[in-house]
């Protein structure tokens, strides 16, 4: 298994139980990525469109 590392992203949309995180790619500081992440997994219970997020990538 891969380092964890801790990124922060913006909440772009939530489509469902799945929330769309965009975070600027740790590899690649010129370009973005999505990462899905399922509802239940992110802490805040009031979650909109915009919020700053951390997610943790492997």
């Amino acid at each position: 298994m891969g380092k964890l590392r801790r990124v922060a992203g913006v909440v772009d949309r939530i489509e469902g139980g799945i929330v769309v995180v965009v975070i600027r790619d740790p590899d690649d500081p010129e370009s973005t990525r999505e990462v899905y992440v399922p509802r239940e997994k992110i802490k805040r219970v009031e979650l909109q469109e915009g919020d700053r997020v951390t997610v943790l990538l492997v």
